[in-house]
């Protein structure tokens, strides 16, 4: 089995899945990446084409979490300790991790350094579907520093603007350097007092790649 792996796609359905990393679909609408792990696979666009390859078929963004969806309590809980992580300054950063058990989805608080705008895991996580910081008072919007350590392939999440009645989560999937926002609801069942920031602002769905010259584009 290959690292990476690049296949030209023909006709749907997809051939199966043979990278251990990830593998680069050519398609007729534009290069795709695909990633596979147990409980999630994403296809993501890194290029789009303006004119269509002719015998090539087309392909859309894709993201399969299972067991959908990351119930609602698990997001609460997220909220509420993220409120609670302060210092005698304010408020700092606080990271999760969520991954699924035979019993369901699971929360954990790992060993972690925290400090206002920072926090930093002491401990390995492979097995971590979705990974969740927050911002504290600040937007959830993914910053340098998120991009530079979020290298690795699952979900990651931001929440922010803690100190409102209405606070921000924002949602990527991310697929070593390779990202795509997401809708929060393709993820968790949302309560309503969060506010999505891919739906209200508009940006679900797009698509970068943090390695390379970074891109943006709305599908």
């Amino acid at each position: 089995m290959q690292l990476i792996d690049h296949k030209i796609i023909r006709q749907t359905p997809l051939p199966p899945h043979t990278s251990s990393l990830f593998e680069y679909l050519f398609a007729g609408n534009g290069v795709f990446v695909r990633g596979v792990r147990p409980g999630l696979q994403v296809i993501m666009p890194v290029h789009l084409y303006n004119m269509p390859i002719r015998g090539l078929s087309e392909l859309k963004p894709q993201l399969k979490l299972e067991p959908y969806p990351i119930p609602k309590d698990i997001l609460i809980s997220i909220w509420r300790q993220s409120c609670l992580a302060r210092n005698d300054r304010g408020l700092i950063e606080i990271l999760f991790h969520i991954q699924h058990r035979r019993d369901g989805w699971e929360l954990r608080v790992p060993e972690q350094t925290q400090q206002t705008w920072q926090c930093q895991t002491t401990q390995p996580y492979h097995e971590a579907i979705a990974e969740f910081h927050s911002h504290g008072s600040g937007t959830a919007s993914f910053s340098a520093t998120d991009n530079a350590e979020e290298d690795g392939f699952r979900l990651y999440g931001i929440i922010g603007r803690l100190h409102t009645i209405h606070p921000e989560i924002l949602i990527r999937a991310g697929l070593f350097g390779h990202f795509l926002i997401v809708p929060a609801s393709c993820v968790f069942d949302l309560p309503d007092f969060l506010i999505d920031v891919a739906v209200r602002d508009q940006i679900a769905y797009q698509y970068y790649t943090i390695n390379h010259n970074h891109h943006e584009t709305q599908l």
